[in-house]
């Protein structure tokens, strides 16, 4: 009855009532979470708004459990499957990018900040942390050419970093210090 037409004025209710639910099964004490939340994806598969809830909770139990490639699948699941569920894809994206990082898959972490970026650019706080996410890449990236010994590649990133990301210090900092060693100070001044 939750789900039927005569709550569809009411989206925020319905949706509060699906997380309590699925929070209800995901903490019960009579069955296994995982068990309980596979049960409602599987039934609710056609109820979108149940079944992305559900395989959000089961990804971030997957989470919790110390699994993060399993986590990481289910993460992907959901993207595939409920494009649409704006909310749980956008958390997603940003345990995909997060996941992504913790296990070294930096192509597929940066492509989930981008996406954050491309499908959420009027949420603030979603577009800073992805552009933040970015920026730090971008750093790591500046700061191994620096220890290789590539100091003029690295200037060069730290320079195209500050141009993007004017308000990061550490960019800067990292950037005038190359920049010194260069020679290029009065360059800049």
């Amino acid at each position: 009855p939750l789900l039927s037409l005569r709550f569809k004025r009411e989206s925020f209710v319905v949706k509060q009532a699906i997380k309590r639910w699925v929070s209800a099964v995901a903490n019960s004490p009579t069955q296994s979470p995982l068990a309980g939340l596979q049960d409602l994806i599987s039934r609710y598969q056609t109820k979108p708004q149940v079944a992305a809830e559900a395989l959000a909770s089961f990804a971030q139990e997957q989470e919790n459990a110390g699994h993060p490639s399993i986590a990481l699948a289910q993460w992907d699941k959901l993207l595939a499957r409920f494009p649409n569920q704006r909310a749980n894809r956008a958390t997603a994206l940003q345990h995909r990018a997060d996941l992504s990082i913790e296990l070294q898959e930096t192509a597929l972490a940066m492509e989930s900040f981008e996406q954050l970026i491309r499908e959420f650019p009027f949420e603030a706080r979603i577009r800073n942390a992805a552009q933040a996410g970015i920026a730090r890449f971008a750093l790591d990236r500046a700061y191994l050419e620096e220890t290789k010994g590539n100091i003029a590649k690295a200037y060069e990133l730290y320079e195209a970093l500050i141009q993007s990301n004017p308000t990061l210090v550490e960019a800067h900092r990292n950037f005038i210090r190359l920049a010194a060693r260069l020679g290029q100070v009065e360059k800049h001044l």
